[in-house]
């Protein structure tokens, strides 16, 4: 049976301190950990673009035929999709990090920008769904097409 040498005396059972194991374990952990990437997991930016995305992508499909019995749906995903898009103003893409401050500044300056445009458009979308003009639905779901594609080319790293 091995024994540990410690720095401080075995207690009345003659186990060691609890803290001399927290101790060796800490650094057991600190020396074997492998470092984690920055990029390894996706922002909470990218998270909620990809959860904007899911409804965006149904309400899309559906907008290609767009049937009146289902305007309930193609509203909730609307909705989502705001709802989404609004979360994302307060957030920053990575794309800004490792820029000088006057480009990251000018940088989110714009992305808000453009997602105002967007959340804007978005809007239409829902008031046109909620009054029931499918037609014009079908006309902002293209336009928030472009915008998406605008957006992902400016902001999104490669």
């Amino acid at each position: 049976m091995m024994h540990m040498v410690s720095a401080h005396p075995p207690t009345r059972n003659g186990q060691e301190p609890l803290h001399s194991w927290l101790l060796a374990g800490l650094c057991c952990l600190l020396c074997t950990s492998a470092p984690v990437e920055a990029s390894s997991e996706p922002s909470t930016l990218h998270r909620e673009m990809e959860l904007l995305a899911g409804s965006f992508k149904k309400l899309s499909r559906a907008m290609r035929k767009p049937d009146r019995a289902q305007t309930t749906l193609y509203i909730k995903w609307s909705e989502s999709m705001l709802a989404r898009a609004q979360a994302c103003k307060a957030l920053v893409p990575t794309l800004t990090n490792g820029l000088p401050v006057t480009e990251q500044q000018s940088l989110i300056a714009s992305y808000r920008r453009d997602l105002r445009e967007t959340i804007k458009s978005m809007e239409k979308l829902v008031s046109s769904l909620k009054a029931g003009n499918l037609s014009d639905a079908a006309k902002i779901v293209k336009k928030l097409k472009k915008q998406r594609n605008m957006a992902h080319a400016k902001y999104q790293e490669e």
